[in-house]
């Protein structure tokens, strides 16, 4: 494992003498990723029996975040995750691809211990979310049947608790926004920021005790306010609904966040010129993806 990680020139600062450790958590985290790609895979247990099913291949893609990790961290929720696998399972002869996010809690890591292959608890620090890609209409309704098994409402609270992650104790004081988010009736999807109060600035002047106090209150305001728009994300079930209701987050928190961004695509709306006006969303989610970063002061930390 050690030579592995020299040749592909990830090495530097790892302690060889480390190895049987870092070798106990990924084994680890390759069961605990197993068992619940097994546990989505009962919703179809009259298709393939769970003895039957197989992983095929997987590939890592570290640098490509998925939509859902996009969204947590725009909205402040998780830090960067700091791994994504793409596993391709084989039930019963059909391909099935499941999406991995690996997000390091790091206000837990001094529950961290070794791990024996199948605990499920010894290291907290490593969150993983772990569900169908997406691909096709049976997947996307497979997230609705799941939602509907652990409740709609435990569903929704699990997805918007906020990973914990160690801050700085830093005082800091957040300034009022230049201008204030207006409700603007454009062609963006519906609840794309439109109806904001004018009159709720997200913390003008706000002294807060520590930069995690201040992040956790302006993630909540902007949360509050696109409270509509996160329910469409979490209810869509069709590739295109979801893609619709995706945007419609983005320019939701872009409208309190990244103004000048927003405002610049909404120039677009109605334009003939796709590239300028995809370039423009494109800089829309950067600003938002950097302000869910800022949300998170320890976002993009990765494990070791």
């Amino acid at each position: 494992f050690y030579n592995a990680l020299l040749r592909k020139g990830k090495g530097d600062g790892v302690d060889e003498a480390a190895m049987p450790a870092v070798i106990a958590i990924h084994n680890n985290m390759n069961e605990r990723g197993w068992a619940q790609v097994l546990d989505w895979e009962s919703l179809r247990r009259g298709e393939c029996p769970p003895d039957q099913i197989a992983l095929l291949r997987f590939v890592g893609r570290p640098h490509e975040l998925s939509l859902k990790a996009r969204l947590r961290t725009t909205l402040g929720l998780a830090p960067m995750p700091f791994d994504r696998h793409d596993w391709v399972i084989d039930r019963c002869g059909t391909e099935v691809r499941y999406i991995i996010d690996y997000y390091d809690a790091s206000a837990k890591s001094k529950q961290d211990k070794i791990p024996a292959l199948h605990d499920v608890d010894s290291v907290p620090s490593i969150q993983m979310d772990v569900r169908p890609a997406g691909d096709n209409p049976s997947q996307l309704y497979d997230r609705v049947r799941m939602a509907a098994r652990h409740g709609l409402v435990a569903t929704l609270r699990e997805a918007l608790t906020p990973i914990e992650v160690s801050v700085s104790e830093e005082t800091i004081t957040v300034e009022a926004p230049k201008s204030q988010p207006q409700a603007s009736p454009s062609a963006i999807p519906e609840g794309a920021g439109a109806g904001l109060p004018p009159e709720a600035p997200l913390m003008a002047g706000a002294v807060w005790a520590t930069a995690a106090e201040a992040a956790a209150h302006e993630a909540d305001a902007v949360r509050g306010r696109c409270e509509d728009a996160v329910k469409r994300l979490a209810a869509c079930a069709e590739e295109g609904e979801c893609r619709q209701a995706g945007m419609a987050l983005t320019m939701c928190i872009a409208e309190q966040v990244c103004k000048p961004e927003a405002d610049a695509f909404r120039r677009f709306i109605g334009s003939s010129d796709a590239e300028a006006a995809g370039r423009a969303f494109d800089t829309v989610q950067g600003c938002t993806a950097q302000w869910g970063r800022r949300m998170s002061p320890v976002g993009g930390q990765g494990k070791p």
